[in-house]
């Protein structure tokens, strides 16, 4: 409610409000948890690999604020990470969401954007792995 308060103070907002939801996250990629965020710098490193193999460029995280929030490059990294964990003919893992704190903490890698740590103020993400990162890639 904070920021939809400093939204109001900013004349984006009219009237700020918040919205609760009930979320069943089922089987989570979890970078709210360091099981997970240990796995980003292999999953980045898949991305990397299969670029330079094809000689396209990275996609980058881009945006006008300092935290760049449109996440290609982190929604590109995630998007193929879990595609092949659910192709992986020995041990196939799907999962059903992803969550994520995007603002604390020191990248995971040096292009991504994703951070180690989140706290009780950070924004928090959750979007449906099955559907792929919304917005351009």
């Amino acid at each position: 409610m904070k920021f939809a308060e400093g939204e109001k103070l900013r004349g984006r907002v009219k009237a700020p409000a918040t919205v609760g939801a009930l979320i069943q996250l089922a089987n989570c990629f979890d970078l709210m948890d360091t099981k997970f965020t240990e796995e980003l710098p292999i999953a980045f490193s898949m991305l990397k690999k299969l670029h330079d193999e094809t000689g396209q460029p990275l996609p980058e995280n881009k945006g006008k604020t300092p935290d760049q929030k449109l996440r290609r490059l982190d929604c590109a990294v995630l998007n193929l990470y879990l595609e092949a964990l659910e192709r992986d003919p020995d041990d196939p893992i799907r999962y059903d969401t992803v969550r994520c704190g995007f603002v604390e903490g020191p990248p995971r890698s040096k292009e991504a954007g994703f951070g180690t740590r989140a706290t009780s103020r950070s924004p928090r993400g959750t979007l449906l792995a099955s559907s792929g990162c919304s917005g351009p890639q």
